[in-house]
């Protein structure tokens, strides 16, 4: 019997429901993507669209988020501790919302043009947030295999890992480059959000082995 499988019949909507929520997220991590690599082609008003386009993704999410919570509080059991799928929502909400404050960040602090760094933390944010997709999904399938999410769970952990490095080199150069005290703001607002982004996608990574280790 695969991993997690002797509980599906049990109840399946909050596995799909799950589902739905991260590939929310993903579509968020890749609007995302295209604002910060376009960023320097793009028209004031271009990038106040894409700004209001992951909004509105992140707008959805909320949604999403409590419809979980109401389908929560209407179910008697559950496929899986209502615990942790309440906190498996809650930290994909956060990662979308973080996703969204970069992106409001960007428009708000009239940021010019996208450095290095922000560049590169942008392309693991994608990379992260579709791992973790790639993991909720795994959670309700019948072909759910322990030793493939195990793999999932080390990229997602060796991607922060990359990121912390990343925001790290960042904050450096910044104080190194001697910008002017309001960039210095303006840039360091920008990485820490982008490091919140991994470090929240980390943190659903865990809770998915914390459900695999009790219920595999």
């Amino acid at each position: 019997m695969s991993v997690l499988e002797w509980f599906i019949p049990r109840e399946t909507k909050f596995f799909a429901m799950l589902k739905n929520q991260s590939e929310n997220l993903l579509l968020g991590a890749r609007e995302f993507e295209k604002l910060v690599k376009n960023y320097s082609k793009l028209s004031a008003v271009k990038k106040e669209a894409y700004a209001k386009s992951i909004a509105d993704i992140e707008h959805n999410g909320d949604v999403m988020i409590h419809a979980i919570v109401d389908a929560l509080n209407k179910t008697l059991i559950t496929p899986i501790d209502r615990e942790d799928i309440y906190r498996l929502t809650s930290l994909l909400d956060d990662v979308l919302d973080s996703i969204n404050a970069a992106a409001t960040g960007l428009h708000i602090f009239r940021i010019e043009k996208m450095d290095k760094f922000i560049l590169e933390m942008t392309g693991i944010i994608t990379e992260i947030v579709t791992e973790v997709h790639i993991l909720v999904k795994q959670l309700g399938s019948n072909h759910a295999n322990h030793g493939e999410m195990k793999g999932y769970l080390i990229k997602i952990n060796r991607l922060e890992n990359e990121a912390d490095m990343i925001f790290k080199d960042a904050l450096t150069a910044l104080f190194k480059n001697r910008l002017d005290a309001v960039a210095i703001i303006k840039y360091k607002n920008i990485y820490e959000i982008l490091e919140t982004v991994t470090d929240k996608a980390e943190d659903v990574g865990n809770v998915v082995e914390g459900i695999v280790v009790k219920h595999g």
